[in-house]
């Protein structure tokens, strides 16, 4: 079932790409030409997202990806994040960044943290056509760290709120993505000594969150 889903979702992308690189090379009209481009380029950037998320999964599952810890700026990483956010998803969406205190220091591994973030940042886009995505983080008092991604998006109905994590598990198949996404964050908190979760109402939006250790 698992290589039948990913032989799925490789194809949908790869078939994309082949079909509108032979009109690219046809077509002489500049419009349609940025526009197959366009769509090359967005196939090829799921593609490669796809076959990320294949390697990292297959790293975690053996235990083979690594881990390093260093005093990781909060505040330094959230902004840049939600700065190329902002390039990315060029809409009417309010898209911003709240930091809770002048200096946020942990010893964590930064790669692993932008990664979460950024997939939680992603999903959040993806299913927000209006209103505004809130990243933000609060101390907790069991000397946890919280970051969280609020939206205003189409939210998640209660029957799906606790599979929401599991591998494979996509709710809406007219948005592009394949269910390993919010899997890959999960088993990375859990590594990095944290807790992942979400709240959401259905038709008001979500609010994505993690916990890290404060050290």
């Amino acid at each position: 079932s698992f290589i039948a889903n990913v032989n799925h979702e490789i194809r949908t992308p790869l078939n994309s790409i082949i079909s509108f690189s032979e009109l690219l090379i046809e077509t002489e009209d500049y419009q349609e030409r940025k526009e197959f481009y366009s769509i090359v380029k967005r196939n090829s950037d799921w593609l490669t997202k796809i076959i990320t998320d294949l390697l990292n999964l297959s790293k975690i599952e053996s235990g083979a990806l690594e881990y390093k810890e260093t005093p990781t700026d909060i505040n330094s990483l959230c902004h840049d994040i939600v700065f190329f956010a902002k390039l990315k998803h060029k809409s009417d969406v309010e898209i911003y960044f709240e930091k809770a205190e002048n200096e946020c220091i942990i010893n964590t591994d930064v790669q692993r943290v932008q990664q979460v973030i950024s997939n939680l940042m992603n999903n959040a886009m993806k299913f927000t056509k209006c209103g505004k995505i809130h990243l933000g983080y609060e101390t907790l008092p069991d000397n946890y760290l919280k970051i969280y991604v609020n939206d205003t998006g189409i939210g998640i109905e209660e029957k799906n709120l606790e599979k929401i994590f599991n591998r494979l598990v996509k709710l809406d198949n007219n948005i592009s993505g394949w269910g390993l996404g919010l899997h890959i964050c999960k088993e990375i908190v859990e590594e990095l000594g944290g807790k992942i979760g979400v709240e959401s109402e259905f038709g008001k939006g979500s609010c994505f969150w993690f916990t890290l250790p404060m050290k």
